[in-house]
């Protein structure tokens, strides 16, 4: 079955419109954090995942501001883009780290697309969450492996390499230089 957000009953495409418990088990099963917000940005719905991270209650989540979900140093940013997609309509997309219902704050990409009535309007805004802590966590284990690798290499005077047969080239490292094989140096490129 294929549905619009934007679509009335009588509109669907194939199929019966789904009952709202039908909905909810569409929306629970999606392996992310749904919220679906008012204009303004007050939670009306989300899913049983949000509800498990956070250890609230709809009703609380309705009373509950994000200032303490969202970590401190990321707070300005995320209030930075909503702010600008409420102003001008548009969809948002960032990264943050929300708190846990034990305390530990995760990485998030949180994507939030709203729904606009027939003059434009926003009427609500749909949000997905999707928790993208392991991959930061290795983004920036890989950052600090290439670090302590330059260090090392800069600290021994050795270094690293990599060969290109086809142009005959041959790029050294930090501090190395790219040379063909007579070991002239190619025009454009760093000495």
């Amino acid at each position: 079955m294929v549905y619009s957000a934007a679509m009335r009953p009588s509109q669907t495409l194939e199929g019966p419109f789904p009952s709202e418990r039908e909905l909810r088990q569409i929306v629970d099963t999606i392996p992310g954090h749904v919220a679906v917000m008012t204009p303004r940005g007050e939670v009306e719905l989300v899913n049983r995942q949000v509800l498990g991270y956070f250890g609230r209650t709809l009703e609380e989540m309705k009373r509950w501001g994000t200032s303490n979900a969202v970590h401190p140093d990321d707070l300005p940013v995320v209030i930075a883009a909503w702010t600008r997609s409420v102003e001008t309509g548009a969809p948002y997309e960032f990264e943050h780290r929300l708190r846990r219902a034990d305390g530990v704050y995760r990485w998030f990409q949180a994507r939030g697309l709203p729904l606009h009535d027939d003059e434009g309007r926003i009427v609500r805004w749909y949000v997905l969450l999707t928790d993208v802590d392991e991959r930061k966590n290795v983004e920036e284990r890989l950052r600090r492996s290439e670090a302590f690798l330059l260090e090392a290499q800069s600290m021994s005077r050795t270094g690293s390499w990599r060969h290109d047969p086809a142009p005959a080239k041959l790029w050294l490292g930090p501090g190395g230089s790219l040379r063909d094989w007579s070991h002239r140096a190619i025009p454009g490129e760093p000495p």
